[in-house]
Parts: structure tokens; sequence; C-alpha cells
């Protein structure tokens, strides 16, 4: 893929004094040293400018991926199930039901479970602990997969 041209990967070419003052010369319009000068700070500006700009979008884009990444699915359920990455789980069930980790999670997967009505238990590892029950009306679990154990944040 080929950078935008304005890209702090190419060289920007500013022209010294002599050169711009040679140049409106041989054009027949000479410019007056002051106007040269002025020219030339304004040129030298931009291009400090446009370096910082450079920054700030790769800085954006890099985090607007990672947002794009971590799209989650909403899940509204009243049954058990098992989950998959990045999915948001309002459970709104009267009797207990179990909603289960996934066993073939990937690294920085995350997983929103949130208990609205009866008991949830989640199933799985979370913090070394082998399953977890929600018993809390209204709480919910934030958990996030580091490659061997689910963590919850």
């Amino acid at each position: 893929m080929a950078e935008e041209p304005r890209r702090t990967s190419t060289r920007r070419a500013i022209l010294s004094y002599d050169q711009l003052k040679k140049l409106t010369v041989e054009s027949g319009s000479e410019w007056p040293d002051l106007l040269v000068k002025d020219y030339q700070g304004i040129l030298q500006d931009t291009a400090f400018l446009a370096d910082e700009t450079d920054a700030v979008e790769k800085d954006l884009t890099e985090r607007v991926e990672i947002l794009e990444y971590k799209s989650f699915t909403i899940v509204p359920t009243t049954e058990s199930l098992q989950i998959s990455g990045f999915q948001i789980i309002i459970c709104k069930n009267t009797n207990p039901i179990d909603v289960t980790l996934d066993p073939d999670a990937l690294l920085d997967d995350e997983a929103h479970i949130k208990r609205r009505g009866g008991v949830v238990n989640v199933i799985g590892t979370i913090d070394g602990f082998t399953n977890k029950k929600i018993n809390i009306k209204n709480y919910s679990m934030h958990l996030v997969f580091d490659g061997t154990d689910w963590s919850e944040i």
C-alpha cells in the first residue's frame, strides 16, 4: 500500500533561502528578502505541523483499529448458553441458568455477563477458581482472557 504523499516517511522538501531567491529571480518576478524569509518560515511551520498531524493520525488510526476489533454482540438470554469472545450476555432468567465460558477462547477475548433475573452460574476457570455464581441482582462481570485464564476485571 502506497503511503500518502504528506506522510513523514517521505522527506518534505523545503527550499533554502538561496534556492527560493534564485527561483524568484529566474521567474522574472524577484521577491524582496523579507518576503522570501516569511515564505520560508511558513513552509517550515507547515512541515512541522504536518509531522505533528501525522503522529496524531497514526495514534488515532491504531485506536480505531483496536475499537473495530472489539466489536461486542449483545445477547439477551433466559436460558443456559456458551459464550464466545466479545459478547455481552444479559441474563433475564427467572430460574438459575449456566453461562459457560468459551473453552477455545483466544488471547484478549472479552465477555460481559449481567444478571437481571435469577441466579447465574458462570462455568469455567476465573482467577484460578472453578465456576462462579452471580447471586446479586443487577451485578455484572467483565471478563478478559489472558491466553491461559479468564480474569474478572
